[in-house]
């Protein structure tokens, strides 16, 4: 779901430099419609993934665990639940 798993990953990796007070590629994933624009066209999924041609995500840091990515891909396949 969005809220209970796909926010809390966001809030948790990537609104300290993705948020509405500091959106970092002019990117906000501090709300739904702000990731489903990044998830759109694989964007979010191709750089969490760390995929050739994105930007790996979260910068500096190591990558996201295989749940996390695991768990925003069902929401995107499940065509982006606002839950």
């Amino acid at each position: 779901s969005y809220s209970g798993s796909v926010a809390v990953i966001m809030n948790t990796w990537c609104t300290g430099c993705h948020s509405s007070t500091s959106a970092s590629g002019n990117i906000d994933l501090s709300n739904y419609a702000g990731v489903v624009q990044a998830a759109n066209g694989n964007r979010l999924l191709g750089s969490v993934q760390h995929q050739p041609g994105y930007i790996a995500m979260p910068e500096n840091g190591g990558r996201l665990s295989d749940c996390e990515i695991r768990l925003i891909e069902k929401w995107i396949v499940s065509g982006f639940p606002q839950d």
